[in-house]
């Protein structure tokens, strides 16, 4: 019995945890967009990655924060003629990052009206044989697949996208009949660039994060 006691308080102490942290990166978050707005910044947006049920084997270094994976947000602004990036997650808020090769601000105000309606489709494919005149479609799925979550904000409102990138893929004996649509919608290559933006940033270790103060 203590022993299940003792299980069962490891593991509210680890959600109450989470919950601190997530609050703490929701409340930079608010700080951000309550800075964008005293500037007059109305387009940005805000990307995060995560792996529904997956687990995540954490090495311990006291020299540096590493913070987890499925928390961590990006947000991206276009301030002084200039895009940015910064990273906010329970290590803190790094420094602003400039970008100077692709520009997603201005490629998410140009393409705005496409990513705010257009969807990424299933992942369907038909079967080689068919029963007389009828196409029969299949819905193909998989589990803990990679998300992509992206939070717009625009003059006219602020709307949420949510990409599922097992869509985005292709399978020698089940081909994605939505793969080359999927990956020509604009707000597919936005995310696609960011990634490569991100992991390239993260692989240097540019986002440098200041001091928790709360």
């Amino acid at each position: 019995m203590k022993k299940t006691i003792y299980i069962v308080f490891f593991l509210i102490s680890l959600a109450s945890f989470a919950q601190t942290e997530q609050e703490f990166i929701d409340r930079q978050i608010e700080n951000i967009e309550s800075q964008f707005n005293q500037k007059g910044i109305t387009d940005y947006f805000i990307l995060r990655f995560f792996w529904p049920g997956a687990s995540y084997v954490t090495v311990i270094d006291n020299t540096r924060c590493d913070p987890y994976p499925d928390s961590i947000k990006y947000v991206f602004w276009k301030e002084g003629g200039k895009n940015w990036i910064k990273r906010v997650s329970e290590c803190g808020v790094s420094s602003d990052v400039q970008l100077t090769d692709f520009k997603p601000l201005d490629f998410f105000v140009e393409n705005i009206t496409r990513i705010e309606k257009d969807n990424v489709l299933r992942y369907s494919y038909k079967p080689d044989l068919q029963v007389g005149k009828k196409t029969h479609l299949f819905i193909f799925t998989t589990s803990h697949s990679s998300m992509r979550e992206f939070k717009f904000h625009a003059q006219n409102g602020s709307f949420t996208k949510h990409i599922d990138t097992f869509n985005l893929t292709n399978a020698e004996d089940k081909k994605n009949l939505n793969f080359a649509y999927n990956n020509s919608l604009p707000v597919v290559i936005l995310s696609n660039e960011c990634k490569l933006i991100i992991e390239k940033l993260e692989e240097k270790r540019i986002f440098e994060t200041i001091i928790k103060i709360d």
